[in-house]
This record gives C-alpha cells, sequence and structure tokens, in this order.
C-alpha cells in the first residue's frame, strides 16, 4: 500500500479521502521499520529444550546447566518471548513457548504453558524467579522435558 501510495497516491484512499504522498512515505517508514528489525535479530532466535537439569539449544548442540543462564522473559511481546543469556558469552539468544499467556494489562503477558511454568519454577530455584510441569511438551522447535 505504501508503494502504490507513493508512485500513484490517487489510487490509495484511507478513511475515504486519497492519501499525500508524505503520508506515502510514512507508511512506507513505519511498515520498513519492523522488517529491518527482524533482519538484524533473525540469527537470535533458537530453538531450545528445557529439563530438570539443563537447556539445550537445538540450532547449535550446545547445552548449559540452569546455573550457566539466565532467562528473562520480554515484556510487551506476546506470545511469551524469552531472552537466555549464558554466563562468560557475550549476546543473547531469543526463544518463545507455546502459545498459551494471559494478557493481563499494557506490558504484563503472563506465561501459562507447561513450558512457561517449568522456566518459572527453574528460576526460581538456581536464579531469583520461574514453575513446572511433568510431562513432555513441544511448540515452534521449542520442548520441555522433565
Amino acid at each position: 500500500m505504501g508503494i502504490i501510495g507513493y508512485f500513484a497516491p490517487y489510487l490509495i484512499s484511507y478513511n475515504k479521502s486519497d492519501i499525500s504522498i508524505n503520508q506515502a512515505m510514512n507508511m512506507i517508514l513505519i511498515s520498513i521499520i519492523p522488517l529491518i528489525l527482524f533482519f538484524l535479530m533473525q540469527s537470535r532466535f533458537v530453538s531450545v529444550t528445557v529439563d530438570n537439569d539443563h537447556i539445550k539449544i537445538d540450532n547449535y548442540n550446545e547445552m548449559y546447566k540452569w546455573s550457566e543462564v539466565t532467562i528473562s522473559q520480554i515484556s510487551f511481546i506476546f506470545p511469551p518471548l524469552y531472552k537466555l543469556r549464558i554466563d562468560n558469552k557475550k549476546g543473547f539468544q531469543l526463544f518463545n513457548t507455546d502459545n498459551k499467556y494471559l494478557w493481563v494489562s499494557v506490558g504484563i503477558i503472563k506465561d501459562v504453558s507447561s513450558m512457561g511454568e517449568f522456566i518459572k519454577k527453574k528460576r526460581g530455584l538456581i536464579k531469583p524467579s520461574l514453575y513446572i510441569s511433568s510431562n513432555i511438551h513441544s511448540h515452534q522447535g521449542s520442548s520441555f522435558q522433565d
């Protein structure tokens, strides 16, 4: 819509009125920003498997003890998105759990998936903050094993 609006603004209407070239440019910029963010961050998305003793990054076939990682849920993102930092390594990885969550308020997303509950419990035992379930779950490359 943005590109068509730039080259032929008379073909595009917004709220029953034609858009100007400035409005078309704004639409292009607004739609390009998330695309750029995606391309910059796509290498950070990983698939993980968790169990009582370890968290495994399936993409790299690397396994870490719970005491070697820090996991935090990112606010304002749903389905729940988690940031995984590995001690003594630069950077972070991102992963999600099942699409089961409660949107409590602006920025407050509660992960109610079994993997999310397990992560909450493990974080609470090892480092401040996380829950647990007792069966194996998998969703979009992320899996949970107890």
